[in-house]
């Protein structure tokens, strides 16, 4: 599973079990978020059911509920603890440590690479490339994972209370995490080319720091600059739409979400009608329907940030896949002549450059 996770998300093993320890509390804290909901199910169901059944009494008084509420918030405020400092102060190390193994493989890889790459291409990955990252894992991929399976808990222990009230009230989170997932490969598609784009202002900007003496000996500001503006502003008008893509993606599957509640109101008042549910049941899910939505619009939002981040995470496997240099770090040599014994060489498979030259260039 670990070496899944390291592939997936391109982490380093205590990268990878770092992220497993972020999930593990931030599932906790999902369920922590839940316990004002539980503790307003105890306060009505103590307090609110005599008006139902004249038979019941009250068993617990308001000092009661006020030692519940501070616990409830001790334990609230633990998990919290625990779950930032696995998420955020972890992830930081781990980007740190990315960043550090990044420089040291862009050392050993040979010279032919930097050949095909352009300073700005390097620059973006080691910095912007890291920052999004960075980021997302701290912000956005463990409250994901954490969130999803936190509302299957949820999900299961509701449907032992009441399934058809729970049904109700979870049959628009397929449709709505359907919406995103049907939208991925569009969303991609915009990321990608406005990755691109991006990439294309900044080489834009290098090219200019890199040559500003030809162009202000030749007179080509204008020229540098409208090339400049044009980039922007194609950039500026893609990102435009891949934002306007993704809103209307996000935005519309919440909007499903709040058909559920609507349900759950219909459902529940029927069943009332009925007799096959009790009023105070139906009040519950009401209270809990309002507050349950919240992890499951966090899912949809970091949904779509993983998305974003899939280029991100395309190029920094492409680059740690990238073949070093291989041979002796050390070097003694017995005077300075340079000999070449049998050797072939080529830039490029199939093109030839040195094949089996055998010569020496003497010292001096």
């Amino acid at each position: 599973m670990l070496s899944q996770i390291r592939n997936r998300f391109a982490l380093s093993e205590k990268g990878a079990k770092d992220f497993c320890k972020g999930v593990f509390w931030t599932v906790w804290l999902d369920v922590a978020l839940m316990l004002p909901a539980v503790y307003v199910f105890l306060y009505l169901q103590d307090w609110i059911r005599p008006v139902f059944n004249p038979e019941a009494t009250i068993a617990h008084g308001i000092c009661y509920y006020g030692l519940l509420g501070i616990a409830f918030m001790a334990v609230m405020y633990v998990i919290a603890v625990f779950q930032y400092r696995s998420t955020y102060t972890c992830v930081y190390d781990e980007s740190a440590n990315r960043r550090i193994s990044l420089a040291e493989k862009l050392r050993k890889l040979p010279l032919a690479f930097f050949g095909e790459k352009n300073l700005s291409d390097l620059t973006a990955t080691i910095m912007d490339d890291c920052t999004e990252l960075e980021h997302t894992f701290s912000h956005a991929v463990p409250q994901l994972i954490a969130s999803l399976l936190s509302i299957l808990l949820i999900t299961i222990g509701m449907a032992f209370y009441d399934w058809a009230l729970t049904l109700a009230l979870f049959w628009v989170v397929p449709i709505s995490l359907a919406v995103i997932v049907l939208s991925k490969r569009k969303l991609h598609k915009q990321n990608r080319t406005n990755y691109l784009n991006k990439r294309e202002v900044t080489e834009q900007i290098q090219e200019g720091l890199d040559t500003i003496q030809e162009i202000k000996s030749y007179h080509q500001e204008a020229a540098y600059l409208n090339g400049l503006d044009e980039k922007i502003d194609k950039y500026e008008h893609q990102l435009t739409r891949s934002e306007l893509l993704m809103g209307i993606a996000v935005n519309g599957s919440q909007s499903i979400l709040k058909l559920g509640l609507a349900s759950v109101i219909i459902v529940g008042a029927s069943l009332v009608a009925s007799g096959q549910t009790e009023l105070f049941t139906y009040l519950i899910f009401m209270v809990i329907g309002s507050r349950i939505y919240t992890p499951i619009n966090e899912v949809l939002n970091n949904l779509a940030a993983l998305f974003y981040l899939d280029v991100r995470i395309d190029r920094m496997k492409e680059m740690e896949a990238m073949p070093v240099q291989h041979g002796e770090k050390s070097f003694n040599p017995n005077g300075y002549d340079i000999r070449f014994d049998h050797v072939s060489f080529s830039y490029e498979k199939g093109k030839q450059v040195l094949d089996n030259v055998s010569f020496t260039a003497r010292q001096g």
